[in-house]
């Protein structure tokens, strides 16, 4: 690093670099929306609703008081979010009755009871005025369909779950929240069913449902306030390692640094002497010794200490960082792990130890991501790195589809988390039976993108390569790392990758010694990103394929040539505002010129 220098710079906006965004015109009305066609809609949703009110007064009757529920279904043309204000204007009545979204174009609307329901109908009436307002005309034309909503049951016809994965409504109304998850709970007692209520997060009401026959099954798919039943899923790890002979120093820490501390949220740590001096004093497991296999955690401690050493390229820069392990998956051999154990395991880990900044999460799911909907696990991923102001780096997950021929799957559920880093796998090498060039995306990677065309994978980084043999066998060609006895393994995986990226992470963190930010740390690494010349492709499918690149070594991204300077504008931008930063000026003092490259971070 002798001819880098001038780190980082951070500055301030001033007064004068803040605009107030034009007003917008009112604008015409759509050409999708009219009375004509909004009177003849009105018929038929008043139609629907009628059905609603019989069974709202059934429902009282029965002394049930749990919203009746209703799935509105938008015109193509409708989508904009300033159209979905219109149809709030028609069904919000006293307070938000739209409670959610379904897909892009499906909105889910409750209604408590009668008075509620009339005063919609009053609502949709005023249509047949003779001047009616733009924004009834607009709500109403805006619909395609509606109807009573029924339960969406993810369940193969003829299957039975283990386990059930039950999502209740949330009615935005602790009263009314709390009014069905008793309901529901006195629905198990009374069936016989057993239930536990998870922890996804505070804005999900999910259950953890078994034994459940048959005829409990259609009582169930009858009970109103479920959203969705699905089988809970299970949790399994494809870790068989090879190995071979090949020396690696062992590393110690240095005495009187202070090494960052990066959580290692897997299947443990094993002390082996590579990795012993950089294990935390403190450490935290879910199971008894005999219940776990720390083969993968120990393979992922050891690509995050030793990974430039291993391939020896130094792909991080990366001094070292203390190891704190944190056991929350057992040897998947002796035990099962459902999704919501997981989630409440890691969710314990971190809110036990937030100190911790930096988190590595190298486990998912193998479900494919829904387009349209963000899954409950990255929810839950999102909600914990916000309360405990942590940055979670996270696999993109595997799929072996090139064994058939067949296109990479899309990220995994759970990589489709918004706050967390999340990473795919770039190959390192190329052998005669590898599918992909090197520095291109692992055949095994999955791809992108999230739901609402969210970039993911984030980053990528060497993940290593595969490929099949003449009897289409599939031949790996894999990084490097440690198994339990200490030597050498090798093996391929998004879950390989994404050590690297945390110690990039842990590292910038460490040196910048500014209070934590997480959207800082994933600046500065997206801001360094680069695609390798290797990779031939259009620029939509880099997107898909590695998101924004692989990021720089720790010295690269922090410390600049002698002819640049990076600047970073840490602010919060209002709604109505914008920043136009009009010029940089040097300091007077400067007695000497440089060129000045400007970064994103001054834009």
């Amino acid at each position: 690093m002798a001819d880098k220098n001038l780190p980082i710079k951070f500055f301030q906006k001033r007064q004068k670099d803040a605009f107030d965004n034009e007003a917008a015109g009112g604008g015409d009305m759509p050409a999708w929306a009219s009375q004509a066609i909004a009177v003849s809609k009105s018929v038929y949703v008043k139609q629907v609703l009628s059905g609603i009110s019989e069974t709202l007064r059934s429902k009282r009757n029965a002394n049930s008081y749990i919203p009746s529920m209703v799935r509105l279904k938008m015109n193509q043309d409708a989508l904009a979010k300033s159209y979905r204000k219109d149809i709030g204007n028609l069904f919000n009545i006293n307070e938000v009755n739209v409670i959610g979204v379904n897909g892009v174009d499906e909105l889910l609307i409750k209604i408590d009871d009668e008075k509620v329901l009339q005063s919609i109908i009053k609502n949709l009436n005023r249509i047949n005025m003779a001047f009616p307002a733009n924004s009834t005309v607009v709500g109403i034309s805006a619909i395609s369909d509606i109807e009573a909503f029924v339960p969406e049951v993810n369940i193969t016809e003829g299957e039975n779950a283990e386990v059930y994965k039950i999502k209740l409504f949330n009615y935005g109304n602790m009263e009314l929240n709390g009014i069905l998850l008793r309901a529901f709970e006195k629905f198990c007692r009374d069936n016989d069913l057993q239930f536990t209520r998870t922890s996804y997060s505070a804005e999900l009401n999910i259950y953890s449902v078994a034994g459940v026959t048959a005829d409990a099954f259609d009582e169930l798919k009858n009970f109103e306030g479920i959203q969705t039943i699905s089988e809970m899923p299970i949790y399994d790890l494809d870790m068989e390692l090879a190995s071979e002979a090949h020396e690696i120093v062992i590393k110690f820490p240095k005495k009187d640094v202070e090494y960052p501390i990066v959580g290692v949220l897997d299947t443990g740590i094993a002390k082996i002497p590579h990795l012993a001096p950089w294990l935390h004093n403190d450490s935290l497991t879910y199971y008894v010794e005999e219940d776990t296999n720390k083969g993968h955690g120990t393979f992922v401690a050891g690509v995050m200490i030793y990974g430039d050493e291993l391939e020896g390229i130094p792909y991080t820069g990366f001094d070292g960082c203390k190891l704190f392990e944190a056991i929350v998956m057992p040897d998947l051999k002796k035990q099962k792990l459902y999704e919501y154990e997981l989630i409440e395991q890691i969710r314990d880990s971190i809110s036990r130890n937030n100190h911790i900044k930096i988190w590595n999460l190298s486990l998912g799911t193998d479900l494919d991501v829904d387009p349209n909907e963000f899954s409950d696990f990255a929810k839950a991923l999102d909600e914990i790195q916000d309360e405990h102001d942590v940055l979670i780096c996270k696999s993109a997950g595997n799929c072996d589809n090139f064994q058939i021929n067949a296109p990479k799957r899309r990220i995994s559920k759970s990589a489709d988390t918004v706050r967390a880093l999340v990473v795919g796998s770039l190959t390192h090498d190329k052998n005669d039976t590898d599918h992909a060039e090197k520095f291109n995306p692992s055949p095994f990677t999955r791809i992108g993108p999230g739901p609402a065309n969210l970039i993911k994978p984030d980053l990528v980084h060497m993940g290593g390569n595969a490929g099949t043999d003449i009897r289409n066998r599939i031949v790996k060609n894999p990084v490097r790392s440690f198994g339990i006895d200490g030597n050498i393994a090798k093996q391929v995986g998004t879950s390989f990758s994404t050590p690297r990226i945390s110690a990039i992470a842990a590292g910038l963190n460490s040196i910048l010694n500014e209070n934590f930010n997480s959207i800082l740390i994933k600046a500065l690494m997206i801001h360094s990103a680069k695609y390798p010349i290797e990779m031939k492709m259009g620029i939509a499918d880099k997107i898909n394929a590695v998101g924004f690149g692989m990021p720089s070594s720790i010295s690269d991204i922090l410390f600049n040539d002698p002819n640049e300077i990076t600047l970073i504008l840490q602010d919060t931008i209002e709604k109505g505002n914008y920043v136009d930063i009009l010029e940089i000026l040097m300091n007077q003092t400067t007695r000497f010129r440089r060129k000045l490259t400007t970064n994103s971070g001054a834009n």
